[in-house]
């Protein structure tokens, strides 16, 4: 059974970052900071997850999907939201994340209510010319919201050259005083690696690249990082236990000028670490 139409209407109630997944033999599960909550009572089988997954990426393509064994994926319902999509195979059978992205860009000042923090964030985003910042936490989404709130504050502020680059475009970001230069991989252009050689004639002042999940990745930055180029990646909890520790071998601790980690909190609210 299809059950699209209900997930997207519990998540369109839910707010930002609210993530469920979808899992053979249980029940539709939101995550929390504190644990799972079960959505509903249907206990979904394996063609229920799979009959929904191939709905959801209707939405993406517009036609049917052909399932591949794993994807990332965003899509927006007009008066509803943006979602993102992830799923993996385990055995043959499909696991689901999907997670309520803000329609809109968040402003700084009501994404981040510790006053001190943003302060910090936005005097270092406007101030810093160099180097790499890392923006991590267990929330994709909620990594990327705060970066996207950051660039924003700064095109309408500021009058840099603002690059972003990743797979699937999450936010638009207007031009402000900035002039902002948006590229997805696949659509875009054709990989990662052609994508930042393409931003060279631009001569960023920022460069975004978001979800970075491989050393060769982080390597594709290294002549931005050394440049005068503030470059901001975003890397999961699960990826950073690695690629930090590279970064900061591949690069050097003096050109590592942040490391910020992430925590959502209720009603779309972020809490970050910054070191």
């Amino acid at each position: 059974m299809n059950y699209t139409p209900q997930i997207l209407d519990y998540l369109a109630k839910a707010g930002p970052f609210a993530e469920l997944i979808l899992a053979p033999q249980r029940k539709p599960l939101q995550r929390t900071e504190t644990g799972f909550i079960p959505v509903g009572d249907q206990v979904l089988s394996d063609a229920d997850v799979r009959e929904t997954l191939s709905m959801l990426l209707n939405r993406v393509s517009g036609n049917i999907a052909t399932l591949e064994k794993s994807g990332v994926h965003s899509f927006g319902i007009a008066k509803v939201g943006r979602f993102r999509l992830s799923y993996v195979t385990q055995r043959g059978s499909y696991v689901v994340s999907l997670t309520r992205i803000a329609y809109e860009i968040p402003d700084l000042a009501d994404l981040v209510p510790d006053a001190d923090a943003l302060q910090r964030m936005a005097e270092f985003v406007r101030t810093r010319r160099s180097g790499l910042l890392v923006v991590t936490g267990a929330s994709a989404v909620a990594n990327n919201a705060l970066v996207y709130s950051l660039l924003k504050r700064l095109s309408e502020t500021e009058e840099r050259v603002i690059y972003i680059l990743e797979d699937a475009t999450s936010f638009l970001l207007s031009h402000g005083r900035s002039v902002v230069v948006q590229c997805e991989v696949g659509r875009d252009t054709s990989s990662i690696e052609k994508g930042l050689a393409e931003a060279s004639p631009f001569m960023p002042d920022v460069l975004y690249l978001r979800d970075v999940t491989s050393r060769e990745q982080i390597h594709l930055v290294t002549r931005a990082v050394g440049s005068e180029i503030l470059t901001i990646i975003t890397v999961s909890v699960l990826d950073g236990e690695e690629l930090i520790p590279f970064a900061r071998t591949e690069f050097g601790s003096e050109l590592i000028c942040g490391v910020w980690r992430v925590y959502p909190e209720k009603g779309g609210k972020v809490r970050v670490s910054l070191k």
